[in-house]
Order: C-alpha cells, then structure tokens, then sequence
C-alpha cells in the first residue's frame, strides 16, 4: 500500500506569515505575477504550503 503525501493548504494571512510578508503584499505579488497565483475551494484562496516553500527557496536562491 503507497501512502500519499499530506498536502497542506494554507490561506493567505499563513501565507504572510510563512514568507513574512503582509496579506497585502501577498495578492499585490499575485496580481503583478512573481507569486503562484491560489487555487479556491468555493470562494476561498488556498496555496500549498510545498508551492509557497519552493517558490521562496528559487526567491532566496536568486537573491544571492
């Protein structure tokens, strides 16, 4: 039997709080296209923290 991964979704004040950012921030970034853009699940933005993670490691990763 293969056990899947646990996806964790994170909304968008976790978010923040991840990258140490404002919410703000965050759907400013979206809108200007330099952070993935949420999935919703009905009305609500979710991103996968995995997805997040990797996209501040390429940021910090560009920065040096």
């Amino acid at each position: 039997m293969t056990t899947q991964p646990e996806i964790q979704l994170l909304n968008v004040s976790e978010v923040a709080k991840l990258i140490s950012l404002s919410s703000r921030t965050v759907w400013r970034m979206v809108s200007q296209g330099v952070f993935p853009k949420p999935f919703h699940i009905r009305k609500c933005a979710r991103w996968k923290r995995e997805d997040v993670l990797t996209w501040l490691n390429q940021h910090l990763t560009s920065q040096q």
